[in-house]
């Protein structure tokens, strides 16, 4: 993660949900959160806490296709600024702590509100062979925005839409 984050120039304090690989595991579960606080913890906080989701949460475990699995339900996350629910979350793994400032969402919530508006997630896949991969990625409006850039894009901006009175459904 660090070294993704470093390579990109991209500051970690951004970035308000995660989407873990999710072993579903007594074990694997602290080990990944462990990880995840190291990296992000100092920046978050209980009013501002990372958000994390797993897509087997939703589709179950999908082997070779989970990491991009993980992508496109990131994609429709970012373009529509909701975070979706972690279905059949009982209870957190008594191994990670409050402390670490995380919340796994159990409904669907609208995208925290930021100064810029930006939407930034990171992305973590494990492959049954060793292979890790983490990908960041970010909502095109606020990216194209930063940038002084046009292109088409499907993101929602919710303060338009909020402003319009729309609701925005995951």
């Amino acid at each position: 993660m660090r070294k993704t984050y470093a390579q990109a120039g991209l500051d970690p304090s951004r970035t308000r949900v995660f989407e873990a690989h999710g072993t579903g595991t007594p074990v694997g579960d602290p080990i990944e959160a462990n990880a995840i606080s190291l990296m992000f913890s100092q920046y978050r906080s209980p009013d501002e806490p990372l958000y994390i989701g797993a897509v087997k949460s939703n589709i179950g475990h999908s082997e070779g296709a989970s990491g991009i699995a993980s992508v496109i339900k990131s994609i429709l996350t970012l373009e529509r600024g909701i975070i979706p629910a972690n279905h059949w979350f009982e209870k957190r793994n008594p191994k990670i702590p409050d402390e670490w400032h995380f919340q796994f969402p159990t409904k669907a919530l609208p995208w925290p509100k930021t100064e810029t508006g930006l939407r930034r997630m990171s992305i973590n896949s494990f492959g049954v062979s060793g292979t890790n991969a983490h990908v960041v990625m970010e909502d095109a409006l606020h990216f194209l925005r930063e940038r002084n850039l046009d292109a088409p894009h499907r993101t929602i901006d919710l303060s338009a839409a909020q402003e319009q009175g729309a609701l925005c459904r995951f």
